[in-house]
């Protein structure tokens, strides 16, 4: 499901975060940039590594809504 050009886009800021001199704004923004870029990645594989994803309920449906209930 990874095409190269996403491989080659991550690991072109993921080298820009690591080249870049600590405690500057570049080394602080490429380095969320590609935590944001991991945390997408890892919802989409849903991977639940990190502590902001979390896998579906497995009785949950995807149309459910709280107050509206499940659409049939």
């Amino acid at each position: 499901m990874l095409s190269a050009d996403l491989g080659w886009s991550m690991q072109t800021v993921g080298r820009a975060a690591f080249i870049a001199p600590d405690s500057t704004l570049e080394a602080s923004y490429y380095t969320s940039m590609v935590n944001s870029n991991l945390e997408v990645l890892e919802g989409i594989k849903w991977v639940g590594a990190s502590s902001y994803m979390s896998p579906p309920e497995p009785n949950r449906r995807a149309n459910c809504h709280e107050t509206t209930g499940c659409a049939a």
